[in-house]
């Protein structure tokens, strides 16, 4: 996980992770990102400042997200190429996939 430049470190270092855990959360229940900062602060027991400490804007927070659920893609992508699937092309995507963002 980056933070942002410039930006002080949390006093919780677990707190971007939590930060990133109940975004994803929030948005496999709703389905779209339409959870406001401040939510999502009060989902981790936090001011919003505190996740203004972490990212510097919502924009960095779901680039993050989207980078970390993209790396767990490929990992499991990656393991199902690796178990002899028919799945030939997975690194190939994966690669793609990854260098996107």
């Amino acid at each position: 996980i980056r933070l942002g430049r410039g930006m002080p470190r949390p006093a919780n270092p677990e707190l971007p992770q939590q930060l990133l855990d109940a975004a994803a959360r929030l948005l496999d229940e709703r389905g779209d990102t339409s959870f406001s900062m401040r939510e999502l602060a009060s989902q981790v027991g936090y001011a919003v400042t505190a996740v203004y400490r972490c990212f510097e804007s919502r924009g960095d927070l779901l680039r993050t997200l989207q980078l970390r659920l993209f790396e767990e893609l490929s990992a499991e992508l990656g393991a199902l190429a690796g178990s002899g699937s028919s799945w030939s092309c997975v690194g190939f995507w994966t690669m793609v996939l990854t260098k996107s963002l």
